[in-house]
């Protein structure tokens, strides 16, 4: 640890002149550096040195005041620091942009004070940034949604995936789903983008079934990873193909109803006097207009 703003105090004897210079820098023995100079005499005062430890929470509260200060943002910091984590809780009107969409923005102050107030250190103390109890309001708000999502897995008998979340936050939901035997928890997916998947233990038996069909674009299902594809709602000929006996049959009616004539080897002619030919015979001229009988009346003139 680093010392900083070292003060000389005195009094009778060098209890109270300690006494009197942690009460005024407002510290514990605990975070203070304290060398006795003098201890005192009959004729003359007992003299001390007192510094203040400068901790990993002092250098993550000192980066957040910083930040803040260039964010325009009027906030107060409260520390709670022991010799495993040191808790900073922000007080401000301006809640909303400092916690950030589900707690991102906070969530990135966090991690950046705790990288700058760790580095070159041999041990690792946990940084935890809130604001006004947001985490804990957050913890109880995940805690419903595994609940809810938990019941609507084991009714529906089916997965369900959870939206994108960070570690912390999925933590919350595996802990909180541990307890329950009907379910069990997987994440899925790679950072920023991986969510939990809930599956419960009464998992429909299809959707445990490996998937040997392939359906393509154009509706031709392929089994077991061969190239050879069958269309949907169609059965297959004995050579191997296509069955087109409804495109056939089709074909055939749309022939003879427009005059083709079929030969003895199975194809199809256009007849003479087909159809087609006849409906276009006897179908009736247009007599033309006669436009002697129309008068011409000039154009109209509008009145202004």
């Amino acid at each position: 640890m680093k010392n900083i703003n070292e003060f000389e105090f005195t009094a009778k004897n060098a209890d109270d002149a300690i006494s009197e210079g942690l009460k005024i820098l407002k510290i514990t023995k605990e975070h203070a550096n304290i060398t006795v100079i003098d201890a005192g005499g009959f004729f003359r005062k007992a003299k001390v040195k007192i510094s203040k430890i400068v901790t990993e929470g002092d250098i993550a509260l000192e980066y957040i005041e910083k930040l803040f200060k260039k964010m325009n943002i009027t906030a107060v910091l409260e520390i709670d620091e022991d010799e495993t984590k040191a808790v900073i809780n922000v007080i401000s009107m301006e809640n909303g942009l400092i916690i950030g969409h589900r707690g991102e923005v906070l969530d990135a102050i966090q991690y950046i004070a705790s990288i700058i107030s760790n580095q070159n250190k041999d041990s690792f103390k946990r940084i935890v940034v809130d604001c006004e109890s947001y985490r804990a309001r957050r913890v109880v708000a995940l805690e419903e949604l595994a609940g809810k999502m938990c019941e609507k897995a084991v009714k529906y008998r089916k997965k369900i995936h959870l939206e994108d979340m960070n570690p912390f936050e999925r933590r919350i939901i595996h802990a909180k789903l541990t307890e329950d035997d009907r379910v069990t928890t997987i994440s899925e997916g790679q950072e920023p983008s991986r969510h939990l998947v809930i599956i419960p233990k009464n998992l429909r038996s299809h959707e445990n079934k490996p998937k040997t069909d392939m359906i393509d674009k154009n509706g031709f299902r392929r089994e077991n990873n061969t190239s050879n594809f069958n269309r949907n709602n169609e059965n297959r000929g004995s050579g191997g193909g296509y069955n087109n006996r409804g495109n056939d049959n089709r074909d055939r009616g749309f022939k003879r109803e427009n005059g083709f004539k079929r030969e003895n080897d199975g194809s199809y002619a256009r007849s003479s006097g087909s159809q087609t030919d006849r409906q276009q015979e006897e179908k009736p001229s247009r007599p033309k207009t006669d436009f002697s009988s129309f008068q011409y009346l000039g154009k109209s003139e509008e009145n202004n």
